[in-house]
């Protein structure tokens, strides 16, 4: 959406695509290595996809950057009404990392990061659910052992289920959130 970034490093790939849209047969495999989008050192991307029929299955799409691992697997339909259902997961062992890379400045925060999201629907009625840990985090002298929350959206809603702070001289903060 408006975003455009530069993108470097070592390219391999291959597509044979046959048919016509939207029910093309498609089997395409692309890795990109050492490289770099916009400031962001990028270590492995991956991509391999096949479709048929009018239906795409991502097989497998990892990103390993910054001290973060992600991987998407799912599939999806070729046209803006089919159906897409998608599986997202992502780690990192040190969150300072991914947004100091992102942003170019160090915020100072120390934690581990596991997320997994499941997207649904089509692009008119998305849906998303997952859930979001955060392990051992830290900025400056506070320090929060466990943060947890279930998180589902559409275009419509926000929701956080099941939200736990886990405080560090024991105790927890529960709490749930919603947003129109």
């Amino acid at each position: 959406a408006g975003v455009s970034a530069p993108v470097f490093g070592e390219v391999d790939g291959s597509a044979v695509v046959r048919g016509r849209y939207p029910a093309l047969a498609l089997t395409t495999h692309a890795a990109l290595t050492n490289g770099v989008v916009g400031r962001v050192p990028i270590d492995r991307f991956t991509l391999a996809a096949t479709a048929a029929n009018g239906r795409g299955r991502i097989t497998d799409a990892t990103l390993v950057a910054s001290g973060l691992a992600a991987n998407v697997t799912g599939t999806f339909g070729l046209r803006p009404q089919d159906a897409f259902d998608l599986t997202a997961q992502a780690k990192s062992s040190d969150i300072n990392e991914i947004v100091t890379a992102a942003t170019g400045k160090s915020p100072g925060v120390k934690g581990t990061l596991a997320t997994r999201l499941h997207f649904t629907g089509t692009t008119a009625v998305p849906h998303a659910a997952g859930s979001l840990d955060l392990r051992d985090l830290s900025y400056k002298s506070v320090t929060v052992p466990a943060v947890h929350a279930d998180l589902a959206a559409t275009r419509q809603a926000a929701d956080v289920r099941n939200g736990d702070i886990t405080l560090q001289r024991g105790g927890s903060i529960s709490f749930d959130a919603h947003a129109p």
